[in-house]
């Protein structure tokens, strides 16, 4: 083969029934630090298991994670792997590949990956209390839907109540803007950096 210079056809491969070896990374902002340090280790760990991958930045875009998804799908992925959430529960259950949710509740039918976002947010409370920290602000995104992340705000409030009691109030700002890879503009410590960027 490698005398031949022959390439595998993947879609040839799909047309009969075998493997296309390929699975579908979609995330939101592959600049953003974690998600690209993330990917690097998905990729990694699926090659050693002989797939290849193909990445999609939604960009937090629906109309691009929806041809995204498409496209996955017309190139018959062996499965997606998801840690966007721009669409509705329809879209994801519409598509046929098998699909694991990273963070995000695509659909009740999708099995999710979760880091443990309340203990997180519980954590990040007794962080700011022991820095001494009295006028605490929470920058949430703009995610409307039933989102893991969403576990903590709900960790952190009550955690700053117990320690702060009730003089110093937390203040949560929803946030419509975009994050990019230029963090220099954003004037935020790193733990409340942190619960955004995520």
């Amino acid at each position: 083969m490698r005398e031949l210079a022959y390439k595998p056809n993947n879609l040839a491969r799909s047309l009969q029934g075998k493997s296309a070896k390929l699975i579908g990374l979609i995330f939101p902002n592959i600049s953003n630090v974690f998600y690209a340090e993330l990917i690097g280790k998905l990729e990694h760990e699926l090659f050693k298991q002989g797939y290849k991958t193909i990445i999609c930045n939604s960009e937090h875009d629906s109309d691009m994670e929806r041809e995204y998804l498409e496209m996955l799908e017309a190139n018959q992925v062996d499965g997606i792997i998801s840690g966007s959430h721009n669409l509705g529960i329809e879209d994801y259950n519409r598509v046929t590949a098998p699909i694991i949710a990273f963070d995000r509740n695509l659909s009740p039918d999708i099995p999710v990956v979760s880091s443990d976002n309340y203990g997180g947010g519980v954590l990040a409370a007794q962080t700011l209390v022991k820095a001494g920290a009295q006028n605490i602000i929470m920058i949430t995104g703009n995610d409307n839907s039933n989102s893991p992340t969403g576990l903590r705000h709900a960790g952190l409030l009550p955690s700053c109540r117990t320690h702060l009691l009730s003089m110093y109030p937390v203040i949560f700002l929803r946030s419509e803007r975009k994050w990019k890879s230029n963090k220099s503009s954003v004037k935020l410590s790193p733990m409340l950096f942190l619960l955004q960027m995520i």
